[in-house]
């Protein structure tokens, strides 16, 4: 998700899309441990959108 779509969702929206974008991660991290991942650039992606979500949540606190 681009910044200003995760800056108008609420504090529990914003949860549960950390919650799946970690879960999404970590299927990738298994799936590339079995065998190579068609789109390794994923991966950091959602690492980079993790880390926005919870940039965002701690300037809420």
């Amino acid at each position: 998700m681009k910044k200003y779509e995760l800056k108008a969702l609420n504090e529990s929206d914003l949860r549960a899309q950390l919650v799946d974008a970690k879960s999404q991660l970590q299927d990738l991290n298994f799936q590339k441990s079995i065998s190579p991942i068609e789109n390794p650039l994923r991966m950091r992606n959602l690492r980079r959108e993790i880390a926005r979500i919870e940039t965002l949540l701690k300037g809420r606190k």
